[in-house]
């Protein structure tokens, strides 16, 4: 209780450092960035030091998912925000994160990590791009791709269920809106289909 409570709680501060000091004019942006880059490299360092210590799983999985977690959502800020790097580029360097941090959950036998990085992402990600827009539904399909291989021989049920909802609950709001709006947009359409298909290949995994 206490890991996941620190997990949430470093998270949520990450996030008021790239986006409320934004929107206060606290800090330079590049201090900003550069700061949730320190701190994420050196929670998943000190997670990865103390993983080999006697007793040390538990802090170490809690570390390195927040470190992980924290990266993504700089790499999210940067894009979105700051608009330092074209979103295309920016989901690439997403996926690789992503993907090399989950790779740690099965390096490590653990879903917990897994978990830890997936379920804060579904509710702090839209806060960094101020709601369910079209970039926010790619970094999540993003991270559901690239945590799809690390399922392979596993039978971790809720990395499947969490994995599928970073994707879900994005594109519910979508459909929503644009059911309510002019009930055309192919770009979520084709966002659709993706989740769809992820989903299916996951289930099969």
């Amino acid at each position: 209780v206490l890991a996941v409570a620190g997990v949430g709680v470093t998270l949520i501060g990450v996030v008021l450092l790239v986006v409320l000091a934004a929107q206060a004019g606290l800090l330079r942006p590049e201090f900003r960035v550069a700061g949730g880059a320190v701190l994420a490299a050196g929670l998943v360092a000190a997670g990865w030091w103390l993983h080999g210590r006697p007793g040390g799983r538990v802090g170490a999985i809690a570390l390195a998912a927040t470190g992980i977690a924290a990266a993504y959502i700089d790499v999210i800020a940067v894009t979105t925000i700051y608009h330092w790097v074209p979103a295309p580029v920016g989901l690439v360097i997403s996926a690789v994160i992503g993907g090399g941090g989950l790779t740690l959950s099965r390096r490590w036998d653990s879903q917990h990590l897994g978990l830890l990085v997936l379920v804060p992402l579904i509710g702090l990600a839209p806060i960094v791009t101020d709601g369910i827009t079209l970039l926010l539904v790619g970094f999540m399909l993003a991270l559901s791709a690239a945590s799809l291989p690390v399922q392979l021989g596993k039978d971790w049920i809720w990395m499947h269920a969490a994995r599928t909802a970073a994707t879900t609950f994005p594109l519910l709001v979508g459909l929503a809106g644009v059911y309510f709006g002019d009930g055309r947009d192919l770009w979520l359409a084709g966002a659709c289909g993706i989740a769809a298909v992820l989903t299916v290949v996951g289930a099969l995994i």
